[in-house]
């Protein structure tokens, strides 16, 4: 999947340039703020609000909001009948490399028709289309199913998994990860590095003795081993940028607040600052969720917010919802949760 981000910095980056520093919290995203467009994705999000293991394949799924219940517990089984003759004591008995051979080849067979670059996890099932992250979704039910051990491996923009990796360590590839890369631009680049700065996520020496290459390397373009969960927010990020490239911001902005809430990392609160930003930019003070975003924004940046743009936004508030619009009840909810947190 190629991405040239250096346009998302042109459409709105006043979010930056105003709150100089931006220090998030791991709670900065509660459940109470996302969007779902479906009961199923609702429901697996509930089970993690309340610490519980949600079912992952079916998270996987609900990332796509046509998906049901029933279409879910269809897909089980017909990965179910793929693996029938994997359940053989004969496979146990296989070497390692040779059970993931096997089981690659009759699962790629039946299952991958075609590498589409944007591709969400049910339309492999729908139309045998897949992408690194999708297929990996795919195999590590497959490989759970089996009791095959494995890890699952990030790269910026490629996603594969280690079987055995105790072990024989075999690499399950589903794409050629050259033909999966993001291409980042130097704007892209330098406001990342800069954001870390920023927020002290980088350190003074660091930053003034190695380059912007060098420092991008070292903190974006790095291999990581993941969970479940983070691959869950890999799908929702790559949904919040198709939007974004789609000039769906709300939609976008939904994502990424579903991708930081299962991965709070420094790249998904990059994302999530800019299309907060561009949220509340598109919104405008009359919209009831306005201030909502106002107090986030808030929770992100108040051990070093400018308190005179606090008093600045405020004012425009109450000038927009009380004085323009004449709607006292609006700007009695809007007062009480702003001073809450102040």
């Amino acid at each position: 999947m190629k991405f040239i981000p250096g346009f998302l910095f042109k459409i709105s980056f006043l979010l930056f340039i105003t709150f100089p520093s931006l220090l998030f919290a791991d709670t900065i995203v509660s459940f109470a703020d996302l969007h779902f467009h479906s009961d199923m994705e609702k429901e697996e999000f509930s089970k993690i609000n309340e610490g519980s293991e949600p079912d992952y394949f079916a998270l996987f799924l609900s990332a796509d909001k046509k998906v049901t219940k029933d279409d879910c517990n269809r897909y089980k089984e017909r990965i179910n009948s793929i693996l029938i003759p994997f359940q053989k004591k004969s496979f146990g008995k296989l070497k390692e490399k040779k059970k993931i051979t096997k089981v690659y080849r009759q699962v790629q067979e039946q299952m991958m028709d075609k590498y589409i670059e944007k591709a969400l996890f049910n339309d492999m099932f729908v139309k045998g289309e897949y992408q690194c992250v999708t297929s990996s979704m795919l195999f590590t039910h497959v490989f759970n199913e089996l009791d095959i051990p494995y890890e699952i491996e990030f790269e910026p923009g490629h996603v594969y998994l280690i079987a055995f990796p105790n072990s024989s360590k075999v690499i399950v590839q589903t794409t050629n990860p050259n033909q999966g890369v993001f291409v980042y631009d130097n704007g892209f680049k330098n406001n990342f590095i800069e954001y870390m700065r920023r927020n002290k996520l980088i350190s003074k020496d660091e930053y003034e003795n190695k380059s912007v290459d060098e420092l991008f390397t070292e903190y974006y373009l790095k291999t990581e081993v993941a969970d479940l969960k983070q691959l869950a927010s890999i799908q929702y990020s790559n949904l919040a940028i198709q939007k974004l490239q789609e000039s769906k911001i709300s939609e976008s902005f939904y994502n990424m607040l579903k991708a930081y809430y299962l991965k709070p990392d420094n790249k998904n609160q990059f994302m999530m600052a800019l299309t907060l930003g561009m949220q509340m930019d598109k919104m405008g003070a009359l919209d009831e969720d306005y201030v909502n975003y106002f107090v986030m924004l808030y929770k992100l940046t108040k051990n070093n917010i400018n308190k005179d743009l606090i008093v600045s936004i405020f004012n425009m508030i109450t000038d927009k919802q009380l004085n323009t619009k004449g709607d006292i009840d609006l700007y009695n909810n809007s007062y009480k949760l702003i001073t809450k947190y102040n």
